[in-house]
């Protein structure tokens, strides 16, 4: 996903860009400050293996998720929206939420053709 892409699928996320809207280039920029914090803690983590310019599609809406629960106090998001995306999305809470679990399986999950023996028939 190109990150044009993924900072209005943020903003979607968090509810300040309407489905047919565009993101304010203000807005724009803390969307790509939050992705670029989150991205470098995901990558000292081991569990970023892509690089900065796209997000593939696999990881997207998981990465959308975590960086709409790092803006939630920099858009006012009202309870009980705030907390519901940050339980469901942030990354490093204590008890990790199911996006960071998700993320987590993913990055173990070795791809289908990778280890399986090869079939002759």
């Amino acid at each position: 996903m190109e990150l044009a892409v993924f900072k209005q699928r943020v903003g979607q996320r968090l509810g300040i860009v309407p489905a047919a809207g565009s993101l304010a280039a203000e807005d724009a920029e803390l969307v790509t400050s939050a992705y670029e914090s989150l991205f470098a803690e995901l990558y000292e983590n081991s569990l970023a293996p892509w690089g900065t310019g796209t997000i593939p599609d696999e990881y997207a809406d998981i990465v959308i998720g975590m960086t709409a629960a790092r803006l939630v106090d920099e858009f006012k998001i009202p309870e009980p929206r705030r907390s519901s995306l940050v339980m469901l999305h942030a990354f490093g809470l204590p008890q990790p939420s199911s996006n960071e679990r998700r993320l987590r399986r993913l990055i173990e999950t070795p791809p289908e053709d990778e280890g399986a023996p090869e079939r002759y028939f």
